[in-house]
């Protein structure tokens, strides 16, 4: 009796450290999913330096449309003082005003010349950054994609191993509850 003792007390320390070992496999696995977790993570962040990146560049176009209000306040005191130097010239005789109205008309088709180049160099600056723009945005929405369909995938054969696992375990238990009620 004793001895029949002992060997169910044996086969059920052998059942426990089993059950021991699969607990510890269900930590490892957890173990590994907190690291894709951590992975995750890591692409978050770098899409965060990518919008910072383009953060950045924003504030060099913010930069660079400020220089340009600078020039336009510039051009508005010029043409102010041009209107000046109109009324001034009115006063005077009409033949140096004709001469003056030249010299006018020719500094007018220089600077309409100058703001066809500058509305030229800002129409290339700004389509050049808003496709770089849309470019990193439709990489970082591609990955971000990428990286949920494949957590999802992972997750769901997990859950599905450890259904099976849980079964196999109940599965035991019931087989070790069952020889033990007929030996007794």
């Amino acid at each position: 009796m004793i001895d029949n003792l002992n060997q169910l007390w044996d086969k059920m320390q052998i059942e426990f450290n089993k059950i021991s070992q699969q607990f510890e496999q269900i930590d490892k696995r957890f173990e590994q999913i907190d690291k894709r977790f951590e992975q995750i993570d890591k692409r978050f962040e770098q899409i965060d330096k990518r919008f910072e990146q383009i953060d950045k560049r924003f504030e060099q176009i913010d930069k660079r449309f400020e220089q340009i209000d600078k020039r336009f306040e510039q051009i508005d005191e010029r043409f102010e003082e041009y209107n000046q130097e109109i009324l001034d010239i009115k006063n005077n005789t009409k033949s140096e005003f004709a001469k003056v109205y030249k010299v006018m008309e020719e500094g007018f088709k220089k600077m309409d010349e100058r703001f066809a180049r500058i509305e030229d160099k800002l129409d290339i600056m700004t389509n050049t950054n808003l496709a770089q723009i849309l470019n990193k945005l439709g990489e970082t929405k591609t990955e971000v994609t990428e990286t949920k369909e494949e957590l999802t995938s992972k997750l769901d054969k997990h859950i599905e191993k450890n259904e099976f696992e849980h079964k196999k375990f109940d599965y035991q238990l019931a087989d070790i509850k069952l020889k033990y009620k007929y030996k007794n």
